[in-house]
């Protein structure tokens, strides 16, 4: 059974978006390939305002979004945090910051950044590392900090 909960939602792209993008290593090569993934979601979640959250494995799907706190060691640095395939690979991830509601109940979102699993959440040789799996999303969180000014 499905455990997907639909959140009334304007998502928009962050500004930093292909700095931050860079930052991570991708190059404007590879941020100009995965664009049109990124405008069809962003396109998607305008058209049905809003966006489908999910936890269980079974309910994942292009363009859902997983809470990114539910991992090891995730807080505070993943508080707000949200992540989303963008197709049918495993990477890349986008990752979503949810700013704000109106008073209407309706969340505001902003896409900030493209990034692998391995640097937002560790490769399988660090998932049992406390310090490296800190490290990691303290960095995340720099990226993220860095975007709300």
């Amino acid at each position: 059974m499905a455990n997907v909960i639909k959140i009334p939602a304007k998502v928009s792209l962050h500004k930093l978006f292909r700095e931050i993008s860079r930052e991570l290593g991708f190059s404007d090569e590879d941020i100009d390939n995965y664009a049109m993934d990124v405008f069809e979601l962003l396109d998607k979640w305008e058209q049905q305002g809003f966006v489908e959250v999910y936890e269980n494995y079974s309910d994942r799907k292009v363009g859902r979004l997983k809470r990114s706190d539910l991992g090891k060691y995730a807080i505070p640095w993943y508080l707000e945090l949200y992540h989303a395939r963008i197709s049918e690979k495993n990477d890349p991830l986008i990752v979503l910051r949810k700013d704000n509601e109106d008073q209407r109940g309706e969340y505001s979102f902003s896409v900030r950044f493209l990034i692998t699993h391995d640097k937002m959440f560790g490769s399988l040789n660090e998932k049992n590392n406390e310090a490296i799996l800190k490290k990691i999303k303290m960095t995340v969180d720099t990226l993220i900090k860095k975007g709300n000014y």
